[in-house]
């Protein structure tokens, strides 16, 4: 049996990337992440929000570089995984594998 950890979702960048190059000169963008919809559940309808920080890299980073921008409209497609904070905590993070701009964007 396949384990599966994808995440697809349409939103928006909510402040500006904080972007940042590794040592070998890999370029990362990090920015929070807002969705909002309604979806069913049980036949009934109910809003649903999240704002989840989102981390985009290397060649995928390098391609969209100029659409990663805040309040810009997205589709956004990945994985998610944890991270390490210094404190000790770690944070849910949503690593981005696919970008594609969204209707919204286009206005």
């Amino acid at each position: 049996m396949a384990i599966i950890n994808q995440l697809q979702l349409n939103g928006q960048i909510v402040n500006t990337p904080f972007i940042r190059h590794s040592p070998s000169g890999i370029g990362h963008a990090e920015f929070l992440f807002e969705h909002r919809s309604v979806q069913f559940e049980s036949s009934v309808s109910r809003q649903v929000y999240c704002k989840i920080p989102a981390v985009v890299s290397g060649d995928l980073y390098t391609q969209h570089v100029i659409q990663l921008e805040k309040d810009k409209c997205l589709q956004l497609t990945g994985f998610l995984s944890t991270r390490q904070l210094r404190s000790g905590a770690s944070d849910l993070i949503f690593y981005v594998q696919f970008i594609e701009l969204t209707k919204e964007s286009e206005k």
